[in-house]
């Protein structure tokens, strides 16, 4: 059982992500209790949800809305519900019109950074400017198990890193021994998120993951970020966040409508 969230903390990370999709050209609205997000020229599941943010009165009819305002603008319907903080009845009255839960990542937070960790001589970690976008999208697409020749998404994703950087977050590519082999991410807000680690699976085992962590957080306080916050995925990378001082927040339950695209980590 998860420990009881800190209200702080949530409210911290929500106004982040808030923030950090409109700046990235996400519109928004809150209506019946409900936020949703819209992204009309990314068509990435991470940009197009809907998520509670107050009571509503009937469900029901505010969640058949909300399909079709995604329907009538070319997006599939999708729904995070934070297991800890959800409107009672929320998950039956989504399951009751045929929306399915597709993954429950871990929220986890740290607040600070942790203690620089001893340099590996194989590992260099650096961070990119815009000529760096296409490697780093590359390696992003390889790295959460991709096809990079899969050209849409690929064009859309590189479109989303340049706009990062142009926002000021800071995008990092990992070499071992002279070769790229992982990447990170993360945002410029007093809480932030951290994005996209991964490992390619050649250089797995080797705490290059580790070692983005520590460089981006440590980077990221001195640029004034105070609250880290990620969604983990799978059990070994829980153990990493958890090896270097990340707490859990809540569960992530994402639902949606159709058989779409993974909602996947927000690369």
């Amino acid at each position: 059982m998860l420990p009881d969230p800190d209200p702080a903390v949530w409210e911290a990370v929500c106004r982040s992500e808030t923030n950090s999709l409109r700046a990235m050209g996400c519109l928004s609205e809150i209506t019946d209790g409900i936020e949703r997000f819209i992204h009309m020229e990314f068509d990435l599941p991470w940009y197009n949800f809907a998520r509670a943010v107050g009571p509503a009165g009937d469900i029901k009819t505010a969640l058949r809305h909300l399909v079709r305002y995604y329907q009538a603008r070319g997006r599939e319907a999708r729904f995070q519900v934070p297991s800890r903080m959800a409107p009672e009845g929320l998950e039956a009255a989504l399951q009751g019109i045929n929306f399915r839960l597709a993954e429950s990542p871990l929220s986890m937070y740290r607040c600070g950074c942790p203690e620089p960790a001893p340099p590996d001589p194989n590992i260099r970690i650096r961070a990119i400017g815009p000529d760096g976008v296409m490697l780093y999208t590359r390696l992003v697409i390889e790295g959460f198990g991709g096809d990079p020749g899969e050209t849409a998404y690929a064009r859309m994703l590189w479109a989303q890193h340049r706009r990062q950087i142009g926002l000021g977050d800071r995008l990092y590519v990992a070499e071992y021994d002279g070769q790229p082999a992982g990447t990170g991410a993360v945002g410029s807000q007093p809480a932030s998120q951290i994005s996209a680690i991964s490992t390619l699976p050649p250089f797995q085992g080797r705490g290059i993951a580790t070692q983005i962590m520590r460089v981006l957080m440590q980077e990221g306080a001195e640029r004034g970020i105070r609250l880290f916050y990620l969604a983990a995925e799978t059990e070994k990378a829980i153990r990493l966040y958890r090896g270097i001082g990340f707490r859990e927040l809540t569960r992530l339950h994402n639902y949606e409508l159709t058989g779409s695209r993974d909602w996947g980590s927000f690369p």
